[in-house]
């Protein structure tokens, strides 16, 4: 019964491979970049002639946390079903996106005397973290896609107190239907709400420490 078995599942294993052999080439890579950040908050909008003049403020390149390093689209499907869609990406990294869309959204603002987003060191505060969600999730069967945005942020440098504050921001935002388009819309939503609350607080923890 063995040898039979054996038999059996050798056939069946080269049919597969013939049938993999037969098929079509495969479907062309799809890629996408994130959608213009609507900063339509309040806490966005530009400060006033009166706002403080913050000081030069460095932000290092973003680390990508997990399955987020590689420009992959990522998914998640309930609580531990995960991986990437291998023919939809990003037209570039996801932290180095995220980075520059960070940069913009506090250069936008105008607190600070300038934003920068070189390497160089020396400054009095440099702000430096982790990109921890920009992926679809959904429920256990794959319903109800989300686009998903998280980002960890540090503040480091000078301060008063010796504290180096920490701030985090988790957003989701319903996919409006079932295509890739409409998933990477939702979460360049969700990057806007996460950055629309993260940048005024960085702004007021450099001016408690300034």
């Amino acid at each position: 019964m063995k040898r039979i078995g054996s038999f059996t599942r050798a056939r069946a294993l080269a049919l597969v491979a013939c049938l993999t052999g037969c098929r079509n080439s495969a479907p062309p890579v799809e890629e996408f970049m994130l959608a213009p950040l609507p900063m339509a908050s309040p806490r966005m909008a530009p400060a006033s002639a009166e706002a403080l003049r913050l000081p030069l403020l460095r932000v290092r390149p973003l680390v990508a946390r997990g399955f987020l390093d590689r420009r992959e689209l990522a998914w998640r499907e309930g609580e531990v079903r995960a991986g990437p869609y291998h023919y939809r990406r990003w037209s570039e990294p996801p932290a180095e996106a995220v980075t520059r869309a960070l940069i913009d959204a506090l250069r936008a603002r105008g607190c600070f005397e300038q934003v920068d987003g070189s390497a160089l060191g020396g400054e009095p505060f440099v702000l430096s973290g982790e990109l921890i969600g920009l992926h679809e999730s959904s429920d256990a069967d794959g319903s109800h896609p989300r686009g998903v945005a998280a980002l960890e942020l540090r503040l480091e440098g000078t301060t008063k107190d010796g504290v180096r504050p920490i701030f985090t921001a988790t957003r989701q935002v319903a996919a409006a239907d079932g295509s890739m388009e409409a998933l990477v819309v939702a979460i360049s939503a969700a990057l806007a709400e996460v950055l629309a609350e993260l940048v005024p607080q960085i702004e007021a923890a450099v001016q408690a420490r300034a």
